[in-house]
């Protein structure tokens, strides 16, 4: 049973339960076997079978707390609310003060429905115990689940005060921002959460976030890093361990969830798992090197169908990968033809501004991420968007059309882009750029050059693009001479990338309005395109808060001796006496290291009683410390390294921003 318990340590559940397999067979009746295979298949996600041992256990020793409290959390996992608050009404008989037992029984009357009840439990319980970390994530996970997103919020943030280092907290406070429409909130707090967790649930809501706000590049990017699709079904492994498959996301990921805080009802929807479940599956076919078009066309289809406002985003987002993969050509034509009339709608979504610039801001936040920081997407006037929207589908469009062969057609398309497009945009260079590269093709190098030019961008530094201006102007010319000057005097003209802009040294305030902000009205007759996107402010890098690095655990010498020798023995410096028979503290060895890597999965909340035996398996209902009281070590603790609080202020709308913001130089996109 020891040596079992180092295997629960380290979440190795297989051996944990092999291990007390022999036991059993030494003494069948060993109740202390039966609950760390209870345990054991609980760490594997195998609900019904950990309830099967754990009721096995009460079968032997029917007094057993350990027993029923466990067993009653395997019921709620099971969706079978009513008979998990039977147990712990019979627990508070015995044990009145049982904490453990008094927050799974409010947790437990929610799942039955009896609401009023759970409330009066609920308040009664924080009144006790404004710390109840187990209760406060519950109930928040619960009013989300059930829609409410404002209770989800206040319960989240009242759990981050008392434990900043929780994951489900973070995804139950995400999920509550993104119902309130604040996608870029709720992935600014997943992403924090990634500081402290690694596991399959954590990775599919950051997604959730990013394709809401439009950012399917990068939502498509994190589901592959956990998830695959083959032939319809999901597959993964849970923790970071355990290969599992389901049909949807919903049903793969209820393991995680209902093992770890046993809510029964998850707080997404069956729409939002299909299209990321479609989101990947089209990802991987576009990326296969020998998948059919015929297959890749069906995915594309399957992620774009639907409706809502956010169609014609996915439609260009599907038209770009498509033509930037040279796949399905064809279908990108049809694709971008019927996106023309969703445009409107597009621009009715809560945070148009990201999903209309998620490609080129793609980059930008790539190296945010890497610096700790996340990107603040700048507003920008409705009408100005809409121009971007129909320039890119005339442009993508185009640029289908001559890979496939149709120079003609796509000359029309081009020039229609650039005319419609802010000009020196970002999207209006390239438009010029694909026009050169198609009019040089014609033979037809003087247009070409001025196409060329009105693309070049001499920030980019692009030494192949320079490269071609340069051999299309000796062509046109028969030498280089007045190429500088022209390019200088198209450059003091033309407006720079926002995302090629380098961070200058000035704080901004969070609530402070950026300087270089329009005043104008979206739509005012005396402000061109022009000047309004020239105004437009910049994106704003924001700083996420850093844990500090893990403490490297002290090595100690053990001196084992009996108990009658205790007495007797010394302990020097560095030295710890323990008795024979004692389990050894975790000292600096593998699995001490394992245990505190961050990235372990670490993302299952433990309750908030410590077992009063010598069991290793009745070791697991105790929180992590957040006062002074002493509590004893649980696998499932929610971290077991000491991180600060992140450095977070709260805004309007109780919002996580961080003080210190560093804003960049306002140019043009």
């Amino acid at each position: 049973l020891k040596l079992s318990s180092v295997y629960l340590s380290v979440e190795h559940s297989s051996g944990a339960k092999r291990i007390a397999e022999k036991v059993l067979e030494l003494i069948p009746e060993s109740v202390d076997a039966y609950l760390t295979i209870g345990l054991a298949n609980r760490i594997n996600f195998d609900r019904s079978e950990s309830a099967d041992a754990y009721a096995k256990a009460l079968e032997l020793d029917e007094n057993s707390i350990v027993a029923k409290n466990n067993l009653a959390q395997m019921k709620r996992a099971l969706g079978k609310p009513d008979e998990a608050v039977t147990l712990y009404r019979e627990i508070l008989e015995i044990d009145p003060a049982n904490s453990t037992a008094k927050t799974g029984l409010a947790l437990s009357l929610f799942d039955t429905g009896d609401q009023v009840a759970a409330m009066v439990t609920t308040n009664k319980l924080l009144d006790e115990n404004p710390k109840n970390l187990p209760l406060l994530v519950g109930a928040a996970y619960w009013y989300i689940a059930q829609g409410e997103a404002d209770q989800a919020v206040k319960y989240a943030q009242k759990a981050l005060e008392v434990e900043p280092r929780y994951t489900w907290t973070y995804i139950a406070l995400a999920r509550g921002y993104l119902k309130q429409g604040e996608p870029a909130a709720a992935e600014r707090v997943l992403i924090v959460a990634q500081k402290y967790g690694n596991f399959p649930t954590l990775e599919y809501e950051l997604a959730t976030a990013r394709i809401a706000a439009g950012f399917f590049k990068e939502a498509a990017e994190g589901l592959k890093r956990s998830f695959t699709v083959e032939n319809g079904v999901i597959k993964t492994k849970l923790g970071g361990r355990v290969e599992k498959e389901a049909d949807t996301f919903i049903e793969l990921l209820s393991m995680e969830r209902r093992a770890s805080i046993f809510q029964l009802t998850a707080a997404d929807n069956l729409e939002n798992a299909n299209r990321l479940k479609n989101l990947l599956s089209f990802n991987q076919k576009v990326e296969a090197e020998k998948a059919e078009e015929t297959e890749i066309v069906s995915a594309a289809n399957d992620f774009i169908a639907g409706d809502d406002k956010m169609k014609t985003h996915r439609q260009i987002f599907v038209s770009s990968e498509l033509l930037e993969n040279k796949k399905a050509l064809s279908a990108v034509i049809d694709i971008t033809k019927d996106s023309v009339k969703g445009v409107d709608t597009a621009l009715d979504i809560v945070s148009p501004s990201a999903a209309v610039l998620a490609e080129e801001l793609y980059q930008s936040r790539k190296i945010a991420l890497t610096r700790g920081k996340t990107v603040v997407v700048p507003n920008i006037p409705r009408q100005t968007l809409s121009r971007i929207i129909r320039g890119r589908i005339e442009e993508i469009s185009g640029w289908a059309l001559f890979n496939q062969g149709q120079p003609d057609e796509a000359v029309v398309k081009l020039k229609t882009a650039i005319s419609i497009l802010p000009k020196d945009s970002a999207w209006w260079r390239s438009s010029n750029w694909r026009l050169g590269t198609i009019l040089e093709t014609q033979d037809k190098p003087k247009e070409a050059l001025d196409a060329y030019i009105n693309g070049y961008f001499e920030e980019e530094q692009n030494v192949a693009k320079k490269l071609v201006v340069e051999n299309v102007y000796t062509k046109v010319n028969g030498s280089l001479e007045g190429l500088k000057e022209r390019l200088e005097s198209k450059g003091a003209a033309g407006a720079t990338s926002v995302f090629n802009a380098k961070p200058i040294e000035e704080e901004q305030k969070p609530d402070e309005k950026p300087k270089d902000e329009t005043e104008n009205a979206p739509g005012d007759e005396n402000t061109s395109s022009k000047q309004v996107i020239r105004r437009i402010p910049d994106a704003v890098p924001v700083a996420l808060p850093t844990p500090k690095p893990i403490p490297t655990p002290t090595e100690e010498k053990l001196i084992v001796a009996k108990p009658e020798d205790e007495k007797n023995a010394n302990a020097k410096p560095g030295e710890k006496i323990i008795r024979v028979g004692e389990t050894p503290p975790a000292t600096k060895n593998a699995a001490a290291d394992t245990i505190l890597k961050p990235e372990k999965n670490i993302s299952t909340l433990p309750d908030l009683d410590a077992a009063k035996t010598k069991s290793a398996s009745e070791e697991v209902n105790s929180p992590p410390k957040t006062d002074e009281s002493e509590s004893e070590k649980s696998l499932f603790d929610p971290i077991v390294i000491s991180v600060p609080k992140p450095d977070v202020e709260k805004t309007d709308g109780d919002k996580p921003k961080t003080a210190e913001i560093e804003k960049t130089n306002v140019e043009d996109i």
